[in-house]
């Protein structure tokens, strides 16, 4: 029977004060319990306006409120539905991660592994017991002998790019200009493309010179977080019962059979040929197998650089479980997604400041120099403690320019914050599946803690000055036991394409280098508003 226009009445006006109810309580959340908190027009999309409308990025609309909230311990943020709390004391965000790390073990996961089985099961997005396993399953892959015996296919990524540019000045076009005008995102996501092929899925691809290979292209499409895709993700982590519903999965069905039969194929061919290849593969099939031990004596926590993490006692604890493939595939595409972009995206900031700072860059020249003086042009793992100004400039890039400008624990169990400012006795509850927030680029920005924080300044990060970074404070590899496993990886990434291509090139501004640099609001990760483009310069000596 049709409805009558009487039903249609009830129906819409119950609409409208459900929209009018939830509204009064999204607008009183935070003010019932003594928080501050940014306004917001709208409970559906809380203070998610400017983001969703690319008016600001998030990380700004984060940092409105760490200023005008100065004197708070904590302050409230809506991300659409979502009451979230934006830690900005130190002290309590040691609490939150070190010391009660038992309340806040959890990301706040964008898919389950019902919803969608390969990146539902990666570290990433585990939580509870299944991420401890998985943690301490893990991290024996991330010390750094196995980091040692992985950095031969760094390398021969990182020179195969910079020969690629090489000869790319002997043709005419660059060879008359004096150049060779780049925009650096694309490259350097083309070289990370090939390290994660080589070290991850035991693939060898040439990404500039066959510019759009298969694995560069699924690669490319599982990484991009811009647009619908970033709508998407929210809509994941505000509303998952109604995605479960809809079936729809992070990453369409291609993408996901596509890795899955590289990881897979490429197991059964090394169990059935008894091949033994210096990559994740092998690592994930001896992780597999529970043949892999924590061996502390195999890490040296510093010896990548002074942004490396240090695997807490979650990671060391012994574990023997049999994984499934699907477990093991998950952590390989990981590696991809965590590999894909951020790299690249700390070697282009990195490439940018050099650009602009020549005086820092031939500083850095300098020291590369005094290794290709006594090797050639060659560096070997035991090389990069000595590279020590180019840790300075690695580790002030990722200071002023963080990959991740703001981390998430979810609550998992009821736990007490301590009033939000000194002028109040509250504590505020926070509720199990509630999310609090770190905003690692406001803080890394804050006058507080760096002198000039704007400013491009590696010497923070001397012997003589790093003993003052004030701890959590620097958080490019995030804080805690749920830190980045692969920290050592990146940071030996990213220092050896800068020594190959510094020992070749100088990068250099161009007309379309943008300075200042403006930042995109578009992506949910930095990137430049109209590219990143320099030129590479090729060296006088």
């Amino acid at each position: 029977m049709l409805p009558t226009i009487w039903d249609a009445i009830i129906v819409i006006s119950s609409f409208i004060a459900f929209i009018y109810v939830y509204g009064l309580w999204g607008k009183n959340y935070f003010k019932n319990r003594g928080v501050k908190c940014l306004p917001f027009n709208s409970s559906i999309i809380g203070n998610m306006y400017n983001v969703l409308t690319k008016k600001v990025h998030l990380k700004d609309e984060i940092r409105k409120g760490y200023y005008k909230f100065s004197d708070q311990r904590y302050f409230g943020f809506m991300q659409l539905d979502k009451p979230m709390i934006v830690v900005r004391d130190l002290d309590v965000i040691r609490q939150i991660t070190i010391k009660d790390f038992d309340h806040f073990q959890d990301h706040h996961g964008i898919v389950d592994e019902v919803t969608d089985p390969l990146f539902g099961k990666n570290l990433f997005a585990l939580k509870g017991q299944k991420w401890r396993e998985m943690r301490a399953t893990l991290s024996p892959a991330f010390t750094s002998s196995k980091m040692r015996a992985m950095f031969s296919l760094v390398i021969e990524c990182a020179e195969q790019l910079s020969n690629f540019y090489v000869e790319k000045m002997n043709e005419k076009e660059h060879k008359e200009r004096g150049l060779i005008e780049l925009e650096m995102k694309d490259t350097f996501t083309r070289n990370g493309n090939d390290v994660i092929a080589s070290t991850a899925f035991g693939l060898k691809v040439d990404s500039l010179k066959d510019d759009m290979n298969e694995f560069y292209r699924m690669g490319k499409e599982a990484t991009d977080f811009a647009g619908f895709q970033y709508i998407k993700i929210l809509l994941f982590t505000s509303f998952p019962r109604f995605m479960k519903f809809t079936g729809m999965t992070l990453y369409k069905d291609n993408v996901n059979k596509f890795f899955k039969t590289i990881v897979t194929s490429a197991m059964r061919e090394r169990e059935k040929f008894n091949v033994v290849r210096p990559d994740m593969i092998h690592l994930l099939m001896e992780a597999k197998k529970g043949a892999l031990e924590y061996d502390a004596a195999q890490s040296d926590a510093k010896e990548a650089g002074f942004a490396t993490v240090e695997e807490s006692n979650v990671g060391k604890q012994a574990i023997r479980k049999q994984w499934t493939d699907d477990d093991i595939i998950a952590q390989a595409i990981l590696f991809l997604i965590a590999g894909f972009d951020t790299t690249a995206t700390v070697l282009t900031f990195m490439a940018y400041e050099l650009a602009v700072h020549p005086e820092i860059q031939q500083r850095l020249h300098e020291e590369i120099d005094d290794i290709i003086k006594e090797k050639g042009c060659k560096l070997d793992y035991d090389d990069l403690p000595r590279l020590k100004y180019l840790d300075m400039v690695l580790s002030e890039t990722m200071r002023l320019w963080p990959v991740v400008t703001t981390m998430d624990r979810i609550c998992n169990k009821t736990y007490k914050l301590p009033p939000p400012s000194k002028d109040s006795n509250v504590e505020y509850e926070v509720e199990p599946g509630r999310s609090v927030l770190f905003p690692a680029y406001s803080i890394q920005r804050d006058a507080q803690y760096f002198e000039n924080p704007e400013t491009f300044d590696p010497e923070r990060f001397s012997d003589e000055n790093k003993h003052k970074i004030k701890p959590f404070t620097y958080m490019p590899f995030g804080l805690g036991p749920r830190n980045c496993i692969g920290s050592r990886f990146a940071l030996m990434e990213t220092k050896a394409v800068i020594f190959f291509l510094l020992a070749k090139f100088n990068f250099v501004p161009t007309a379309k280098t943008p300075i200042p640099l403006v930042l995109s609001t578009v992506n949910l990760n930095l990137n430049a508003e109209k590219g990143f483009w320099l030129g590479f310069e090729p060296r006088v000596k």
